[in-house]
């Protein structure tokens, strides 16, 4: 993610992800952003993946993510899966 969102997630080529994007939309932008169909490819993100990102993500923006709402994002996750 680095080459395009820069060493902590502030943008480059790329947006910054400093925001604390969810899983959704990360899975979002898998699948309508045609430059990260390389991710898609080469990684094959799964649920849990998506939810390990948004996490670490959440943690740049300015704090942990609490139990309850990774485990909404599970919920939400479930339905697209």
């Amino acid at each position: 993610c680095w080459v395009c969102h820069g060493d902590n997630a502030e943008g480059g080529v790329g947006p910054t992800l400093q925001h604390g994007p969810t899983p959704m939309d990360i899975q979002e932008q898998l699948d309508s952003n045609p430059q990260m169909g390389v991710i898609v490819t080469e990684l094959n993100p799964d649920a849990d993946d998506l939810v390990a990102l948004a996490v670490y993500l959440g943690g740049l923006s300015g704090g942990p993510v609490s139990d309850t709402q990774i485990s909404s994002w599970r919920t939400q996750l479930h339905l697209l899966y």
